[in-house]
């Protein structure tokens, strides 16, 4: 309990610096339409974009001049694929709402018997939410696409329970007991929860989900502290930039994460990229008086990342969309050092989709070799980018197994060790966010990347396999 409580307010003591490259990178558009009064945008799919305008839910399509209006007394909070959710008043009370890009196809997701309902995300044919029944509690629930089909969630201990987002199959919300927060997830055929709450933690709420991140805030006792994990509770990991007194982590998106902090008097518009040191402010636009600024969603491809949310002008919020180029660079070769080659290859490490290029593990003669070592080589457009992103995915049929994501260090020869952890039979995301000397890695115009494995168990067989589902390098110019 106490040891988890000092890595976390000791993690600040160590920061530096804070990055600041958000003017550089990323842009930001209006979304307002003229005439209106106030507007704010929730959601995003990385296409369109989805809110309200004064007290009517709609979308946009990247500017203002594209607003349409789905219906009167709704907001958007959430959206995936051309479906949107949220919620419709309807006689004074809220309906958990779903469309499919027009008022026509509206669908009223509100079980009979409660007060009141709404949405807050979707992914494939789940809508995940809650409601307030007779006793006027919140409860946590997923639908499938009818007000019938609409499932209570259970969190042992836990009442007033809410379900913020979907994917993948991991519903992540909350939770209280004698008026604290806890934090965690619903998963599997039975939506069994797990706890998410670091022990010493006064509050925690897990607010977004991708990928096997989650993201929200944990309270020590000094206001909140916008964190992720990855899995269960002690993956914990603090974003909270130095001299922030309350801030959250509300989206997510591979390994980036994005939110809101208090600083220097006001709300910020934020990113990370899995550590507090890589926070960047997004930009707000050059014309108007503007204060605080919150993000609500983000999404995103190997293009591009879109982040949305609405900030404070003069009296009224106004919707806004922030947009990075990104560039991912996937592997144009790759090598077995150790292990043997099962199936797949390259093509199967491009991208995140389960399905796995695979390596047997060999049988090493020192405790310090691994099993499993498969290099991959990237081409990098750019000489000195301002950041790269190494990640990898992947997992493995049988473990625990050690895992170090390696990259190649041209001034010094030696590969350094960018992440670790441990692998399991569940797909897992290392990711680390390279600042400064970027230029260390890069060598006739390529990034040499390593992931090593090994087992821990000493007479472990040889019967299991590494599975690699992706491995990038995003630079960033």
């Amino acid at each position: 309990m106490h040891n988890l409580q000092v890595t976390i307010r000791l993690f600040g003591l160590m920061f530096i610096g804070l990055s600041s490259l958000a003017e550089a990178t990323w842009s930001v558009e209006n979304l307002h339409p003229g005439g209106n009064v106030h507007s704010e945008c929730w959601a995003t799919d990385g296409f369109t974009q989805g809110g309200l305008v004064a007290d009517n839910g709609g979308t946009w399509n990247g500017s203002a001049n594209t607003w349409v209006s789905l219906q009167q007394g709704s907001r958007i909070n959430g959206m995936r694929d051309g479906v949107q959710v949220g919620y419709v008043v309807v006689g004074g009370n809220s309906h958990a709402s779903l469309w499919s890009g027009s008022l026509g196809s509206w669908v009223d997701l509100h079980p009979g018997s409660v007060l009141n309902s709404l949405t807050l995300g979707v992914d494939g044919g789940t809508q995940v939410g809650r409601f307030v029944g007779i006793q006027n509690s919140s409860v946590a629930c997923k639908w499938s696409g009818t007000a019938a089909s609409c499932v209570s969630l259970f969190a042992p201990g836990l009442v007033a329970t809410v379900a913020y987002g979907i994917s993948g199959g991991q519903i992540v919300g909350q939770g209280s007991t004698n008026g604290f927060l806890r934090a965690g997830y619903w998963s599997g055929a039975a939506d069994v929860w797990t706890s998410l709450h670091p022990p010493g933690a006064n509050s925690s709420s897990a607010r977004a989900v991708h990928n096997g991140t989650q993201v929200g805030f944990v309270n020590l006792g000094n206001g909140n502290e916008a964190c992720l994990w990855k899995g269960s509770a002690s993956s914990v990991r603090s974003l909270s930039p130095v001299g922030s007194t309350d801030s959250i982590a509300s989206a997510v998106y591979e390994n980036i994460q994005a939110g809101s902090v208090l600083l220097g008097g006001r709300y910020r518009a934020s990113v990370w990229s899995g550590s507090r040191e890589s926070w960047e402010e997004l930009p707000l636009p050059s014309t108007g008086a503007w204060s605080d600024a919150f993000v609500t969603g983000i999404w995103g491809d190997s293009a591009s990342i879109s982040v949305v949310g609405f900030a404070r002008e003069g009296s009224y919020n106004r919707a806004l969309l922030w947009t990075q180029v990104r560039s991912i660079v996937p592997p144009s070769s790759f090598s077995v050092l150790t292990g043997t080659l099962q199936g797949g290859g390259l093509a199967e490490m491009l991208t995140s989709d389960n399905t796995y290029m695979r390596v047997q593990p060999s049988f090493v003669g020192a405790r310090v070799d691994p099993n499993v070592l498969v290099e991959t080589t990237h081409p990098c457009p750019v000489a000195s980018p301002s950041s790269l992103i190494f990640t990898a995915e992947l997992n493995a049929t049988a473990g625990p197994n050690d895992f170090k994501l390696q990259a190649l260090n041209n001034a010094t020869g030696l590969w350094e060790d960018l992440a670790t952890g441990v692998t399991n039979t569940t797909d897992t995301t290392y990711s680390q966010t390279v600042s400064t000397s970027t230029s260390r890695f890069i060598s006739a115009g390529v990034v040499k990347v390593r992931c090593w494995i090994r087992a821990q168990s000493i007479n472990g067989s040889r019967s299991w396999e590494a599975q690699h589902d992706q491995v990038t390098v995003e630079v960033r110019p």
